[in-house]
């Protein structure tokens, strides 16, 4: 399983020494890691400072890196892009690839975080989660995820002293929404990792195709992740934590070794991202290279089912 380190102490430098990088500060070296070992690097400081060298190591290493914002959000991501050997053949099926098929993927991705949605909440909030996602149909012309959206956040936070209620999700509201962003963030970039080890580009989406986000596909398929971050920004607020600081922080970070149920197997939310990216892969090249049908090649598709955590 990869790691995800943060770096946050100001005078830290990365650089790479005998195929490891080197975390070093003090005149001491804290850490020597295999660059094998990395999957993900957050960089939460301004005063870090990394190698030419140690960056195109960690890409050809096939590990993201992910620098925060004086805030201490997420803003920047650097992506292994020929992690693939079939990068170029991969891009060009995204390319080509129907209407038909594109929203038969983005209707499994809504139905599954409809699902996972459900399985964080309770009773007939839970139910009807349940119901809508029966109802998510090609392309979810419905828009079940918006109804479904309304049902969950007016849900989630319900009757914790720490949080102002009624709570809204938006990116730019009060606590939680600071850990929401964080938890999202590192999720983002886990799915675009596991897009780009899979040839696929993460700027070309199945739904969200906005010319000014160079992630939309990574936004597609983070989909189905995000309750898992929000079970534990759940379990932090419950505990009095509401905002992002060392603890918190450390307490998503974790979030990409939670387990999840792919196809009846409890994997990591790691394994199950690489598992999402490349069924995809697998997707696109049985619609557009072999001709199947969109609804069949869509099944090729594999998401996360979450682990229950009740909100009562």
């Amino acid at each position: 399983m990869k790691r995800t380190i943060e770096i946050s102490t100001r005078g830290t430098r990365l650089f790479l020494d005998a195929g490891r990088l080197v975390v070093h500060r003090d005149e001491e070296d804290l850490a020597r890691i295999p660059l094998e070992d990395l999957g993900v690097v957050v960089l939460d400081s301004t005063g870090v400072s990394i190698s030419s060298g140690a960056l195109k190591a960690l890409a050809e290493a096939g590990c993201a890196v992910l620098a925060c914002d004086d805030t201490h959000h997420p803003n920047g991501l650097f992506l292994p892009l020929a992690a693939n050997s079939l990068h170029g053949e991969r891009i060009q099926l995204q390319a080509d690839a129907g209407i038909p098929l594109r929203k038969n993927l983005w209707a499994r991705i809504v139905q599954r975080k409809i699902l996972n949605q459900a399985l964080i909440c309770s009773g007939a909030i839970e139910r009807g989660l349940i119901g809508l996602s029966a109802k998510v149909r090609s392309g979810d012309p419905g828009n079940c995820e918006a109804q479904a959206a309304r049902l969950y956040w007016a849900q989630i936070f319900r009757g914790v002293d720490t949080i102002e209620q009624p709570f809204h999700r938006f990116r730019e509201g009060p606590p939680p929404n600071g850990l929401l962003n964080y938890g999202y963030a590192l999720i983002r970039a886990l799915v675009a990792r596991s897009l780009c080890a899979a040839g696929l580009h993460p700027a070309l989406g199945l739904h969200h195709r906005n010319r000014y986000n160079a992630f939309a596909l990574a936004d597609d398929l983070m989909e189905p992740f995000r309750p898992v971050v929000d079970g534990v920004v759940l379990g932090l607020v419950r505990s009095g934590v509401a905002s992002v600081h060392k603890e918190s922080k450390q307490a998503l970070l974790e979030i990409l070794t939670a387990q999840v149920e792919v196809e009846g197997q409890s994997v990591s939310v790691e394994l199950a991202a690489e598992r999402a990216a490349s069924g995809l892969a697998k997707a696109l090249v049985a619609a557009v290279k072999d001709g199947d049908a969109a609804p069949i090649a869509a099944e090729h598709l594999c998401l996360p089912a979450i682990r229950r955590r009740t909100a009562s």
